[in-house]
């Protein structure tokens, strides 16, 4: 079990991202989030965070950069998280049920340089409201 763990473990260290990755080799196809009637094992949660990131740093995300997170209480808002950590970046959550000009003020104020959110949620925001951000936004689908 020890060589499953990064060799900075024994300070104490384990980053949520590195925690993901040890947790979909040591036990894989154990359920890692349940949500409404809808479940993921710790394998595919790696691989949809994997994906993410590699979208993210496709749009040009980077360590540092600052990134609103508009998503429900769903399974991919835990994906998105997850990718925050990975990447290194600032995550700034956003709650859905703020109207478009409270998720403006708040893209504004914690200086985001892109928004992710899902279909839904991206769809009810004025496009004015994405202009100001360096990288627009990522819009992706619920997962299965």
């Amino acid at each position: 079990m020890s060589s499953l763990l990064p060799s900075n473990m024994d300070k104490g260290f384990l980053s949520i991202g590195r925690s993901l990755a040890v947790s979909a080799r040591r036990v894989p196809d154990k359920i890692a989030l349940y949500a409404a009637d809808r479940s993921i094992t710790y394998r595919i949660l790696n691989q949809k965070v994997n994906q993410l990131c590699h979208g993210l740093k496709e749009v040009g995300i980077r360590k540092g950069n600052h990134l609103g997170i508009l998503i429900g209480n769903r399974i991919e808002h835990i994906i998105a998280l997850y990718a925050a950590a990975k990447l290194g970046v600032v995550s700034v959550v956003l709650d859905v049920k703020w109207t478009p000009r409270e998720i403006s003020q708040a893209l504004d104020f914690f200086d985001c340089d892109l928004l992710i959110s899902d279909d839904a949620d991206a769809s009810r925001l004025n496009p004015a409201i994405l202009q100001g951000l360096r990288l627009g936004c990522f819009a992706f689908g619920q997962t299965s």
